[in-house]
Parts: C-alpha cells; sequence; structure tokens
C-alpha cells in the first residue's frame, strides 16, 4: 500500500524541499510516502492496551502528482504538513 519495494515510480521530485526548502535538492523517484516527512509524527494514540503508538506523517497521492489536492482541507500530507505539492520536477544539477 505505501510501496515497501520502492519499485512504484514517479516523475523526479525534490524529496528535501518540503522539510527544508535551503537544503539541496535531493531528486527521488519511487514513490515513498514516508521518506519526505521522516521525522514527522503524528500526534501519539494511546490504544486500550495501554501502549502508546506514534505514526509516522505520510504523504497524499496530490503531493507527487500535483494539486490541488483532493483530500479534506486540501492538505498534502495526514497532519498537514506539506502544504504544497511537489512542484515542477526535480533536476539535480
Amino acid at each position: 500500500m505505501n510501496d515497501p519495494t520502492g519499485s512504484n515510480y514517479v516523475q523526479l521530485y525534490n524529496a528535501t524541499a518540503a522539510t527544508d526548502p535551503t537544503a539541496p535538492a535531493e531528486c527521488q523517484e519511487n514513490y515513498e510516502v514516508g521518506d519526505i516527512l521522516a521525522g514527522f509524527f503524528m500526534p501519539p494514540v494511546t490504544g486500550k492496551n495501554g501502549y502508546t503508538y506514534t505514526v509516522q506523517e505520510l504523504a497524499f497521492f496530490s503531493y507527487f502528482y500535483g494539486g490541488p489536492s483532493f483530500a479534506v482541507n486540501g492538505w498534502f500530507s495526514n497532519n498537514g504538513t506539506l502544504t504544497t505539492d511537489a512542484g515542477a520536477a526535480c533536476s539535480p544539477f
């Protein structure tokens, strides 16, 4: 569901622009919904078993394939961190 094999290719996108616009472009070509939000987590949820789960935030389809987002609130990720799509195709040069 979240491309665990890493073989679901998309046009090159800047994997760092969403979280650090000042960083050099790191072009990525596979649809990995968690890569661009590594380190961003949803609010913790405590289950009935008493264990607290911390789930990573994930990017939506519209982030990779262009806006406007058709998700709730026009979001590009499930906790609203991403506010725009990935933009134009990335160039590593």
